[in-house]
């Protein structure tokens, strides 16, 4: 299980980079995690992952 702080830096690093795919490889998570993970901090705010 990754922790809040994590998602929110993997979001922020992959979107100041502006590539995905070798990036999510980097920190061990798919693109499409990756992606639900940005839908829930630009959707709900930087409301906690359940």
């Amino acid at each position: 299980m990754f922790s809040e702080e994590f998602k929110r830096e993997a979001v922020k690093l992959v979107g100041q980079l502006g590539a995905t795919g070798g990036y999510c490889g980097d920190l061990g998570i798919s693109a499409k995690l990756l992606g639900r993970w940005h839908l829930r901090l630009t959707m709900r705010g930087a409301r906690p992952y359940r």
